[in-house]
């Protein structure tokens, strides 16, 4: 990123020059004692360059390299250039022309390829590169949010070509990593020819969340390319399909299930999706039995695979 951020790595190789004469100029002299703080003096030198007045700079040279940068940053987003941690808006609008060249260099590649070596890059703690690497809280909690939308977005292009990628990122070290599965295709999943022979005589209690699960298991409800949502044979975004759901089955706790199902897939989404939360399974298959309706056989094998490991 040094060619896009010019202004910023001139400040910062000039900045680094004169923390280093300073150094030079205030070290102990020849024959100082073993014990000397050599690195503790650097620190100091640094500090006070950064954040305090100088002969250097008038504020600081923290307070100038974040005008630098900042002014960099508004005028590249302000472009539509890409680059790593840039906005959402950004990296969303040129996903595809990004796609498109990463397989004319790499021939075979498929979208997955692309996926993957997109997560590898967002991979490294924030803050740990150039021209990221002095932030103060607010700008690296707004790249922390950045880089979840981000993430995010690649998880669910990932389902739209039949990906399942789990993404965890480390509390300690804020390193990013990832599991990636392959998913059978719901949208084509055939159904049973009946799920009637079982027999269920208590009915299911009528949890709100059943009628999302049983237009899932019958696959009414999916989702498709683009991010976009099927359902009734017609295609709706996140906040239409929300809306429509919430009209037809006269319900309100749609959205988390939505996002829960569709999305990323982490431990705080597990509770609200219906092809990962065993309870959730377990209870849509159940109501759809009671109440005759024909699931997928593959809906149907998720709950047969919990029967198995129980």
């Amino acid at each position: 990123m040094d060619e896009l951020f010019k202004k910023t790595n001139e400040f910062l190789v000039n900045f680094y020059k004169i923390l280093n004469k300073e150094f030079e100029e205030s070290t102990a002299p020849t024959g100082a004692p073993d014990e000397y703080d050599f690195e503790g003096e650097l620190n100091y030198i640094f500090l006070e360059l950064w954040e305090k007045e100088s002969k250097y700079y008038l504020f600081g040279a923290g307070d100038q390299y974040q005008m630098t940068r900042n002014y960099e940053l508004k005028e590249l987003t302000d472009k539509g250039v890409y680059f790593r941690f840039c906005k959402f808006k950004v990296y969303e609008k040129t996903y595809k022309e990004r796609l498109s060249k990463f397989q004319e260099i790499y021939e075979d590649a498929e979208e997955i390829d692309f996926i993957e070596n997109e997560l590898e890059a967002f991979s490294k703690p924030i803050g740990s590169e150039e021209p990221f690497k002095y932030l103060d809280i607010k700008q690296k909690k707004d790249l922390t949010f950045t880089r979840k939308r981000t993430v995010d977005f690649l998880v669910q292009q990932a389902k739209t070509i039949g990906y399942n990628i789990i993404v965890s990122v480390n509390k300690v070290d804020g390193i990013l990593s990832y599991v990636k599965e392959k998913i059978k295709n719901i949208p084509h999943s055939p159904l049973l020819e009946s799920n009637s022979t079982i027999n269920v005589t208590k009915p299911p209690k009528a949890f709100d969340y059943l009628k999302i699960g049983a237009l899932i298991a019958q696959g009414k409800l999916t989702m498709i390319k683009g991010g976009k949502y099927q359902y009734q044979e017609k295609n709706f975004n996140k906040e239409d399909i929300t809306k429509q759901l919430e009209s037809d089955l006269k319900i309100k706790s749609v959205r988390q299930y939505i996002e829960g199902t569709f999305g990323a897939d982490t431990d705080s989404t597990l509770s609200h999706d219906f092809f990962r939360n065993e309870t959730k399974i377990k209870r849509t298959v159940e109501y759809c039995r009671y109440y005759k309706i024909q699931i997928t056989k593959y809906y149907q094998s998720l709950c047969d695979d919990l029967d198995l490991l129980h």
